[in-house]
Parts: structure tokens; C-alpha cells; sequence
């Protein structure tokens, strides 16, 4: 083999190489690519879960405010209710609505606690004696002095 051959496999040789360092490479940067992709796809369901549990947070914020706004609706239009019964049947004591308000804030608050008591909805507490109170009253069952309920 002559001097002029051997170094052209030798060149060969070394370019073969190289060119399979450079495709090992290419494999490895090719690998990191692909991994990159999974743990970006792994941050994106990441941060899908995410907005979801902020959705889901916000959405039960939302109902707890609403069902707080709708539960002081009903204990105003109570106290209303039971202001109207007390001016009704002593307009003696409860000379203006402003008197007869004050005083049904008392009931509210007895029954408050009497629907805690017996775990009863306050709702269903008021209903009952809003449903009541004035057979309770023309029949004198009603205690106005203590109003115990």
C-alpha cells in the first residue's frame, strides 16, 4: 500500500470518527430534547391542575359568599317579619317600627341559639315561629317580658 493511499484511509478513518461522535451527538442533544419536552408537557398538566384547583377554589369562594348574602337576606326579612307581629300585637310597647326592630333583633338572637340547640337550621326555626307567633300571642302564650321562645 502506498504512503499516498494509507494516508487517504487514515483521513477516511478519522472523518468516520468524527462522524460518529458527531451523530452520537445529535443522538444525545436529540435525548435531551425529548426530555425537555416531557418535563415541559409535565409542567404544562402542572400548571393545568393548578388553574383548575384555582377555578374550583374560586367557585366555592364564589358559593360561600352568595349563600352568606342569601342567609342575612332571610334573617333581615325574619326580623322584618317578626317586627311587623311585635308592632302588630303591642303597639303599647312598640310604639314606632324602629321599637318593634330592636325588640325582634332579640328574637333573631334567641333564635339563633335555639336552632343551634336543638340542630335545626336557623331557617326552619324562624319559619315555625314566624308560622306561630300570632296564635302564640292572641292566645298568651307569648312571654313578651322574657321572650322565651
Amino acid at each position: 500500500m502506498s504512503a499516498a493511499t494509507a494516508e487517504l484511509l487514515l483521513k477516511i478513518s478519522s472523518d468516520v470518527a468524527g462522524l460518529r461522535t458527531a451523530i452520537s451527538e445529535t443522538k444525545n442533544a436529540e435525548n435531551g430534547l425529548i426530555n425537555y419536552g416531557k418535563a415541559g408537557a409535565g409542567i404544562a398538566a402542572g400548571f393545568e391542575s393548578m388553574r383548575l384547583g384555582l377555578r374550583g377554589i374560586s367557585e366555592a369562594f364564589k358559593q360561600t359568599v352568595v349563600e352568606g348574602v342569601n342567609f342575612n337576606k332571610m334573617i333581615e326579612t325574619s326580623q322584618i317579619g317578626i317586627a311587623g307581629s311585635l308592632r302588630n300585637f303591642f303597639p303599647e310597647r312598640y310604639k314606632t317600627f324602629s321599637d318593634a326592630l330592636k325588640g325582634s333583633g332579640e328574637v333573631i338572637d334567641a333564635l339563633k341559639k335555639k336552632s343551634m340547640e336543638f340542630g335545626l337550621s336557623f331557617e326552619s326555626v324562624a319559619d315555625q315561629y314566624r308560622a306561630n307567633i300570632g296564635a302564640m300571642m292572641k292566645g298568651g302564650i307569648y312571654d313578651l317580658q322574657s321572650r322565651s321562645i
